[in-house]
């Protein structure tokens, strides 16, 4: 439910949510009570908040806390938009599990990887369906091991490939791209046999 009101849900809609699942009210009260003292804390008024986004946005984009911190303060940021800005964010790099709602996002692009779609074409195709940063990194980091491990698997066959010739290896390319944009092999193969590639 936490992770519900870092994600903006209104307070009232993250209570009903809570009172329809039969979560405890000691609970619910831990849950919403922290959170208004922290909003009374982080109360910015709409100059600080515009000031306060520059530097939300340098979070988003990963830079670290600590980097986001000293710039603010290199910068005589006041105290009070510098806590507002930085509130939660430990916890965030700390805990790097996703939503439910998050993980049925990511699940779909871990399927791909599975299918041994390139990392680099699922990180595009998340760019493209303008997926959250942070999915976005959750499903890459999980990827970067088996994607080493794929690297040696599919290597390792192309041992025993034939070897082609400059003009044949110019050929091949173009249908490995196709591969790569992640047209399925099938379609591949009619397109090499439709062009008389033997």
């Amino acid at each position: 439910y936490r992770r519900m009101l870092k994600m903006r849900v209104p307070p009232d809609a993250v209570r009903h949510k809570m009172k329809s699942e039969g979560v405890d009210e000691k609970i619910i009260r831990a849950v919403l009570d922290k959170r208004e003292s922290t909003e009374a804390q982080n109360n910015l008024t709409d100059e600080e908040e515009v000031t306060a986004s520059k530097y939300r946005r340098m979070l988003k984009m990963r830079v670290p806390p600590e980097a986001v911190r000293h710039k603010m303060a290199s910068e005589n940021v006041d105290e009070k938009i510098i806590n507002a800005v930085l509130s939660g964010t430990t916890k965030n790099e700390d805990d790097a599990g996703l939503s439910n709602e998050e993980e049925i996002i990511a699940a779909k692009y871990r399927r791909m990887l599975k299918m041994a779609v390139p990392l680099e074409a699922v990180k595009h195709k998340m760019a493209q369906d303008q997926v959250e940063m942070r999915i976005i990194s959750a499903v890459t980091n999980e990827a970067t091991p088996d994607k080493k491990a794929g690297n040696t698997s599919t290597k390792m066959p192309a041992l025993d490939a034939p070897t082609l010739s400059a003009e044949e290896e110019k050929t091949a390319t173009t249908y490995r791209n196709m591969l790569k944009v992640c047209i399925p092999k099938e379609a591949v193969r009619h397109k090499m046999k439709q062009d008389g590639i033997s």
